[in-house]
């Protein structure tokens, strides 16, 4: 039961990732080399996701390794939110990748939510070694966060 509960949470996780990503780059109209290789890095951070969902699975019911568990868990958390800021920050210092029509209150919406994604993922990361059950809340919430963050108004206009 723990794999499968493991399975459902890191495929909820990537498809908010994946959300994200295409809420972002629906906005690129161009790219360069290191649009690239910021893209590639978060590809790397967003596959490594179902590893420490899994190893998390595997000891979280063991409190030795529970918080080391949750901890791996939640800086791979960091490490995404890191990623995806990277390509944000790129895009952003690089008007020239975005299409002119960009709604400017949308561009700074995301870039208002990616600038205390890292943050608040780094404070569940901490919270790993006092309380795992908290760390991976905060992670799950974080996650739902982006969910359902900005109006997907280009869905329904």
């Amino acid at each position: 039961m723990a794999s499968f509960l493991a399975f459902v949470t890191s495929f909820g996780t990537i498809l908010v990732m994946w959300v994200q990503h295409h809420r972002i780059l629906r906005l690129v109209r161009t790219i360069d080399y290191p649009f690239l290789y910021w893209n590639g890095f978060l590809l790397l951070t967003i596959s490594f996701v179902p590893f420490p969902t899994a190893l998390l699975a595997g000891h979280l019911a063991s409190p030795g390794s529970a918080m080391a568990a949750a901890a791996v868990y939640a800086g791979t958390f960091v490490a995404v939110a890191l990623a995806f800021t990277g390509v944000w920050r790129h895009m952003r210092r690089h008007p020239r990748l975005l299409f002119a029509t960009a709604d400017p209150d949308e561009l700074e919406g995301i870039s208002r939510q990616y600038r205390f994604g890292p943050l608040l993922y780094l404070i569940a990361f901490g919270l790993a070694f006092v309380s795992p059950a908290a760390s991976i809340a905060a992670c799950l919430a974080m996650a739902i966060f982006f969910a359902f963050a900005g109006r997907p108004v280009w869905l329904i206009s």
